[in-house]
């Protein structure tokens, strides 16, 4: 702004050296002609002038230039009064005697100006701006055209922006967006209703006192002041709660960076729920417990117990505040219970915690947690490769209650690892064949398969004869299923599933035996088309294996599910 003002005035001026110039050059001409004698010299030149700067942008530029300054001087006193204030309430002092000292600057009045001070600030330096852009626009003004249109151009469309954030209170009266202009643009703005309301005073024949005392601001100008902006959000923020604890619990989730920030979300997840501020906690959650937040709970399980960065106090704790923000919505529960089982890479299986909730909720009162909780015990006992994992005694009576035996049972077949498997392949293949799924649903096919191949990671031939006697009888069960026709599709399609995913296990049992399988004896893939056939599966028929009956009353098996089991069925 100097350099503009500087050049532009100094060259308005008249040059002094260019005038001693001028004047030398004249008598230079003079005494030659004086010397020659010669009459018909020609007139002297006009002496040189300045440039031509029009007055108007000097006019604008130099109180361009004072606001300026004066900003720029101001402000620094303004950070330092606000500097002032911070080390006169620092932390130094008790919570109360700071508040009391807050409370002291509020009544003297302090705060107060310096927020008018800061407004006044706001509004030297915007209006120094546009006297700039004017002072510019005036210097341009006797230049080309094109140089004309397109320095208004350039100041045009910011004025435009500027203008349409300063009417923004006038149509959005909550919005965040204002300018130190706009109350004054908002008074304006009620100068066409107080005409019509004098107009309506002197054609009704109205006192003007009443015509003033009815008149009412159609903005709320107090907006734009902070305190009373804050009133207004509270008041707003209370007729939206519902809606707007949505998105603050969204907002928040999305912000959370590091598994400190997670846990701490986790953990107060119960008190969200027992909260009397929020009304129906569950249906504000009902959206992000779908897949957000049971995702989250996941994957912040999993980091927990497969990172070694994480001591075992913290892990514990960690799952510790995970399984109480699932016990928190059933709902939340069921949906971090589906996530869990929809992959199993997750190191969440090996939390003997987790399982054992899981354990806990197999005869939970909601048909789908009963349901996926089983297929979690299921998957947890498949997936035991080691000793270790039976050094806690609570893994004990997770595999004694999953595979329905009793404690004399579970002490001769402890050791017989393979044994232990084939018994929960067998119990978890009865619970998949009576569920009763959309079997459309891609989820359920992911659950279905990913459970199934879980607990089908064993040696059938290491297992007890009577446990391999009984997973024919549940083969020849699952065949006669799948061939009758009168029996419902979804459960036909759950018996194939079945079929195809454990005649792994029928092939090597069955090896030299007239029960063997032709159609995919050299394949055992999952992706091999030929299981697809309902002729491709036999009935054992082995001489020392136990044949069940079609579908006899003592052996059948009667389950009812609720979305995954809507009917009940019989195997």
């Amino acid at each position: 702004m100097a350099t503009f003002l500087s050049q532009s005035y100094l060259t308005s001026q008249t040059n002094s050296q260019d005038v001693s110039a001028f004047y030398l050059s004249q008598i230079y001409q003079l005494q030659a002609s004086s010397s020659s004698n010669r009459s018909d010299l020609p007139l002297p030149p006009a002496p040189p002038k300045p440039a031509s700067v029009p007055t108007v942008a000097h006019l604008l530029w130099f109180p361009s230039l004072v606001l300026s300054l004066t900003t720029a001087v101001f402000a620094t006193l303004v950070q330092e009064w606000v500097r002032r204030y911070l080390l006169l309430t620092q932390p130094r002092f008790s919570p109360y005697r700071r508040a009391r000292i807050r409370a002291c600057m509020a009544q003297e009045g302090s705060l107060s100006q310096l927020q008018r001070t800061i407004h006044a600030l706001h509004t030297f330096l915007h209006l120094s701006v546009f006297l700039f852009f004017m002072g510019l626009i005036a210097v341009t003004a006797n230049g080309g055209t094109l140089i004309v249109v397109a320095v208004n151009v350039y100041i045009f469309i910011p004025l435009v922006l500027y203008l349409r954030y300063s009417l923004t209170p006038y149509f959005e009266p909550h919005s965040l967006h204002s300018t130190p202009f706009s109350g004054f643009l908002l008074s304006l703005m009620a100068i066409p209703r107080i005409g019509f309301s004098l107009l309506r005073a002197m054609m009704c024949r109205v006192r003007f006192r009443d015509v003033f005392r009815d008149y009412n601001t159609p903005v709320d100008r107090g907006w734009l002041s902070l305190d009373s902006a804050i009133l207004e959000v509270e008041k707003i923020a209370e007729t939206r709660s519902p809606t707007l604890d949505v998105g603050a619990v969204s907002w928040l989730l999305n912000s959370l960076g590091q598994d400190k920030e997670l846990e701490q979300f986790l953990a107060g997840l119960p008190d969200f729920y027992r909260s009397k501020r929020v009304e129906d906690p569950a249906q504000i959650l009902r959206v992000l417990n779908t897949d957000r937040i049971p995702k989250a709970i996941v994957a912040f399980m999993d980091r927990s117990l497969s990172s070694e960065l994480v001591t075992g106090v913290a892990e514990q704790k960690r799952i510790r505040v995970s399984l109480k923000a699932m016990l928190a919505d059933p709902y939340l529960l069921e949906r971090t219970f589906h996530h869990a089982l929809c992959s199993l890479d997750s190191a969440i299986f090996k939390s003997v915690d987790f399982v054992l909730l899981a354990d806990q909720c197999t005869n939970d009162d909601i048909p789908d947690v009963c349901f996926l909780a089983k297929c979690i015990v299921a998957v947890a006992i498949g997936l035991l490769d080691s000793d270790s994992s039976f050094s806690d005694d609570r893994w004990s009576g997770i595999i004694q209650r999953g595979l329905n035996w009793s404690e004399a049972e579970l002490s001769e077949r402890g050791q017989q690892r393979d044994s232990i498997k084939l018994r929960n392949l067998i119990q978890i293949a009865r619970e998949l064949h009576s569920a009763h799924p959309d079997y459309d649903d891609p989820s359920f096919r992911t659950i279905f398969h990913n459970t199934m191949s879980a607990v089908r990671q064993l040696k059938v031939e290491n297992a007890s004869p009577e446990l391999r006697r009984e997973f024919c009888v549940l083969w020849n069960q699952l065949v006669i299923s799948m061939q009758d026709l009168r029996r419902e599709p979804a459960l036909r399609s759950n018996a194939m599933r079945i079929l195809s995913l454990t005649r792994m296990l029928y092939i090597p049992l069955h090896e030299g035996t007239e029960s063997r399988c032709f159609a995919f004896l050299t394949s055992a893939d999952d992706l091999d088309p030929t299981p697809q056939k309902t002729s491709s599966y036999p009935i054992c028929a082995h001489s020392t294996h136990r044949i069940a009956p079609r579908g006899p009353p003592e052996d059948s098996i009667t389950v009812n599910y609720g979305t995954w089991g809507a009917s009940s069925t019989k195997i």
